[in-house]
């Protein structure tokens, strides 16, 4: 049997939409006055993210009746992408990418209410129009995570996340300044929306925001690609390592390691600076030698007793800096929108051990878009509810097939 919602759960989402689609690219206004006076017209519906039916669209992910048939599992529509979303059993909209409309779309009403002081950013869309790595134009709809697949290296899992980043800059571009063609078109919203228009032709860049050219972005954005080649590097401190990993000045790291140390989901319980007696060390003959470079500790799974950073193993520091990295941006997102960037394949992590990290990348409590970028069934169930998109290299060029 369906799970329905009643009346008042209706009114209530249609309440938080303002009576407008909450896709991304709709936003048309579901009530009017209707054909006689006394009478209003509807072209609105209130949609279930989680199906309401056992084996419907999405499935219903373990929610109980009472979950399935309230406020949080539901999304208002216009009636042609109520039926969109669920066209072909629910096949390329995933929960994650109804909630980030709907969250989206919310945030867009309390804008335009006048209840917010700091705009959310979001793209929403990539389309690649002329490229000289695909043969066809693509398109990418974007959630809170989105992750881009392929199956082989070269197929243009960077380039995308180069070509995404000119949203902020177009520093991204450089290496495609001199290709033959390249025009690409992003969807981003202010929560206005906006189109972003970069085309390169002949060694020259046009930029163009809302059809107007401009010289750069005018919008604050921080593109963050976490880059795992760091660890290779070789640094006077470990503070000093950190604090360019994360771009932050060392002398805020501090503050940085009491927000990390609030959360206690991850890997890392603890995290701080060593003490003087930890720093000083004597040789053989009972004289100190120079201060060692070892000067953050770590509390790390279960254990009472801090560790340096340098002692953890190689996938222990991975997982510390990626805990550090995911609260420092989420910091900054709250007035700097932000995008982060994971290749999955430089964590050296298992999926086993990228699950954690995925929920709370998703969690309603870390306000900023991830794309994470793989080699193909990498992931496998960790990425079951995410948009999913797998380039597949075909001679010269690749395809798109979206998952």
């Amino acid at each position: 049997m369906r799970v329905e919602f009643t009346k008042k759960t209706k009114d209530i989402l249609a309440g938080r939409a303002g009576y407008q689609c909450s896709h991304p690219q709709c936003s048309i206004i579901t009530i009017g006055p209707g054909e006689k006076e006394g009478e209003t017209s509807s072209i609105g519906e209130a949609s279930h993210i989680y199906s309401a039916a056992k084996n419907g669209p999405r499935g219903q992910s373990g929610l109980t009746k009472e979950q399935l048939k309230s406020p949080e599992n539901g999304i208002w529509l216009c009636k042609v992408h109520a039926r969109l979303i669920d066209t072909n059993d629910g096949i390329g909209f995933t929960a994650s990418q109804l909630i980030s409309w709907k969250k989206l779309h919310e945030e867009f009403i309390k804008h335009h209410q006048g209840r917010i002081f700091n705009k959310l950013h979001w793209i929403s869309k990539l389309l690649i129009v002329d490229s000289p790595l695909f043969k066809n134009s693509i398109s990418i709809e974007f959630a809170k995570i989105t992750i881009i697949e392929s199956n082989s290296n070269g197929a243009g899992k960077t380039a995308i996340c180069e070509w995404l980043s000119s949203v902020s800059a177009i520093n991204g571009l450089e290496r495609w300044v001199n290709c033959e063609k390249l025009n690409i078109e992003i969807s981003l919203h202010t929560p206005e929306p906006h189109l972003i228009e970069v085309s390169v032709s002949s060694g020259k860049i046009v930029y163009k925001v809302d059809h107007i050219d401009i010289t750069s972005s005018p919008f604050p954005f921080i593109c963050y690609f976490l880059d795992f080649n760091y660890l290779k590097r070789k640094y006077n401190k470990t503070s000093d390592f950190i604090a360019e990993f994360i771009n932050i000045s060392p002398v805020l790291l501090d503050n940085l390691f009491d927000c990390v140390c609030k959360n206690k989901k991850g890997i890392l319980k603890s995290i701080r600076f060593a003490t003087q007696e930890e720093l000083v060390q004597v040789d053989d003959s009972g004289n100190e030698k120079e201060p060692d470079v070892q000067d953050v500790y770590c509390k790390i799974h279960d254990n009472e007793f801090y560790l340096p950073f340098e002692s953890l193993s190689g996938s222990e520091r991975t997982r510390v800096l990626l805990e550090i990295i995911i609260v420092s941006l989420n910091e900054r997102s709250k007035f700097t929108p932000t995008l982060l960037f994971i290749e999955m394949n430089e964590t050296f992590l298992s999926k086993e051990s990228f699950q954690p990290y995925i929920e709370r990348l998703n969690s309603i409590d870390t306000s900023f878009q991830t794309i994470i970028t793989t080699h193909s069934n990498i992931l496998n169930e960790c990425s079951v509810g995410f948009p999913r998109y797998e380039l597949i290299k075909v001679s010269n060029t690749s395809i798109l097939r979206k998952i």
